[in-house]
Order: structure tokens, then sequence, then C-alpha cells
């Protein structure tokens, strides 16, 4: 679990803001990519599961727009929409099963 997941899950934008100005001065494309938008916790949830699960549009909007900067587009949606927890589970998938509509209007933007 990165600083990450829990300042999504916790819903604290500012924070997911600070840690994003600070990776990109001192991190490398590769790194953040690996490390920040595709890092799962122990049951294998990206940031987007966590935001997801906690129904934080906020969140899912700033890691959006952050999102965009190192990512390419088809490494957005592959590796990172597409990404799957330990239940075979995309964001997609959880935000389904919850019934959070606006949630998965922000994931199609």
């Amino acid at each position: 679990m990165t600083a990450w997941h829990i300042a999504a899950e916790i819903g604290k934008c500012e924070i997911l803001h600070k840690i994003w100005e600070w990776a990109k001065e001192l991190l490398t494309r590769e790194y953040l990519i690996r490390k920040k938008f595709l890092a799962k916790n122990k049951v294998g949830n990206t940031v987007w599961h966590v935001a997801v699960y906690v129904g934080n549009l906020d969140s899912l909007n700033k890691m959006g727009e952050s999102a965009k900067v190192p990512l390419k587009p088809d490494e957005l949606s592959n590796k990172l929409l597409l990404a799957k927890d330990i239940n075979e589970m995309t964001a997609w998938h959880i935000a389904t099963e919850i019934g959070k509509c606006e949630i998965l209007h922000k994931l199609w933007e």
C-alpha cells in the first residue's frame, strides 16, 4: 500500500495533489507508472479500486488528471482502468457492484 492509496481511501485530495507534485519533480515516468498508478495493496487493489470502493469522486478526479500526464492513452486504459484485484475485479466491476452510477460515469470520461 502506498501513501497514494491511503489518501484516496480517506478522500484527502490536497494530499493526493501534494504527493503528485513531489512525485513529478523527483521520479521518472516509468517509476511513476509502476509505483504510483499501478501499485497494488495487499489485496491487489490499485488506487482506482480504493477510490471506487469508498465512492470518492474528488479523489478519482484528481487521480484522473494526474494519470494523463505520465500515461499514454493505451496505458491508461489497458494497465490502469482494467487492472484487476485478487478477485479478478476491475474498478468498473466494483463501481457496478456497489451501484455507483456517478463513479461509472467518471471512469468512462
